[in-house]
């Protein structure tokens, strides 16, 4: 779908549990920016190692526990959500959009679908 809100068409759709591979490069940049600003936690992430972590989400992904939310632009993902879900109880554990896409509602969306 074209918007001309993020400047070039982009796809929303959830993850297969085989295609969470594709997240790692994403949940690394996650944890080396929390690891350069987190005060109190800095030098602790990943908390698990990252085949874990990625086997997790497949995990839950695959069982309906979790949902992993991506957005792709021109075949390749640009941001990522999941968040897992217990009765009315939802939980974000990752969000990440691409830095040239941030700003312009993308991780909004992805959050609320």
């Amino acid at each position: 779908m074209a918007d001309d809100d993020y400047g070039c068409e982009i796809e929303f759709r959830n993850l297969t549990p085989d295609e969470v591979p594709l997240i790692q490069p994403f949940i690394e940049g996650l944890a080396r920016h929390h690891n350069k600003v987190a005060e109190s936690f800095a030098g602790v992430y990943p908390v698990l190692p990252m085949e874990q972590q990625l086997e997790d989400i497949a995990k839950y992904v695959g069982k309906n526990e979790a949902r992993g939310e991506a957005a792709f632009a021109n075949g390749r993902i640009v941001g990522f959500c999941e968040a897992s879900f217990t009765d009315n109880l939802g939980e974000i554990g990752y969000l990440y959009i691409e830095k040239s896409l941030r700003g312009k509602g993308l991780g909004e969306r992805l959050a609320e679908s």
